[in-house]
């Protein structure tokens, strides 16, 4: 726990530095799902674990932007993969 809070606060500050500030508005609720299904899933696992399946969650919709879909399907199929997933 103590290295999630270390990490979590260290990207919020290179975050605040590369921008110059913290704003709620980037924050979607489109990025939240992949964050809740990485920590529902893969909560008490080991960090390698973790990271493969970060890396997997972050993979598989984007994957589906090279089967030349038009942009108004990505994001909502990549959305129905996570749901499907959960």
């Amino acid at each position: 726990m103590d290295l999630a809070s270390l990490l979590a606060s260290l990207s919020g500050y290179s975050y605040a530095l590369y921008f110059g500030f913290v704003d709620p508005s980037i924050f979607l609720f489109g990025l939240l799902i992949p964050t809740i299904l990485a920590a529902s899933f893969f909560a008490k696992s080991s960090v390698a674990l973790i990271f493969l399946a970060s890396c997997l969650i972050v993979a598989l919709p984007e994957s589906i932007r090279f089967f030349g879909l038009p942009s108004i399907y990505v994001g909502p199929l990549s959305q129905l993969i996570y749901a499907m997933i959960l």
